[in-house]
């Protein structure tokens, strides 16, 4: 049995706002719907960060302008995983 979907659900009527170096299982959709200032941070990234040298794929996920129609389309799956980008 996974532990944190459980924990999560038990959470729920508290509106939790999940930190994103933890695990967690909360789909994109509601994740986004949690920050406010989301979309003003989404902008920043494109500008700051345009050729996603600082981004993984759960940034990428969050930060895309597509990334609620992803999310719909699939969960948020635990990331573990490094920068994409090696350096030169």
């Amino acid at each position: 049995m996974n532990l944190l979907p459980v924990v999560e659900q038990q959470l729920a009527p508290f509106n939790p706002v999940p930190h994103w170096a933890k695990l967690f299982t909360m789909p994109s959709t509601r994740l986004q719907s949690l920050y406010e200032k989301l979309a003003d941070f989404q902008k920043l990234v494109a500008e700051f960060d345009p050729k996603g040298k600082f981004r993984n794929a759960f940034m990428d996920r969050i930060t895309s302008p597509h990334s609620v129609a992803l999310a719909a389309q699939t969960p948020a799956p635990l990331n573990r995983e490094p920068f994409r980008n090696s350096y030169p």
